[in-house]
């Protein structure tokens, strides 16, 4: 991925939360693709150079992964419980 422009999706609030984005504890990123033109993307495929983005399918299941497994219990019952 050097020198390459990616679009990455995270959650804004991780983002915006200290506990996150050092080297121990990083933001975690659920899809990833490569910042190309639309023209260009569509031919390019694995065999001619680095293409990782993910369907709609794979997202879900990495984002419920991480709520499942990563995410802290008590975060997620501050954020998604209603008091």
């Amino acid at each position: 991925m050097d020198e390459k422009e990616a679009l990455l999706t995270i959650n804004k609030d991780d983002l915006n939360n200290p506990n996150y984005g050092t080297k121990e504890n990083p933001i975690p990123v659920f899809k990833v693709r490569e910042n190309l033109p639309d023209s260009v993307s569509m031919k390019k495929g694995e065999e001619n150079g680095w293409n990782v983005d993910i369907t709609d399918k794979q997202f879900k299941y990495n984002v419920e992964q991480y709520l499942t497994y990563i995410m802290p219990k008590e975060e997620f019952q501050e954020r998604f419980e209603k008091k």
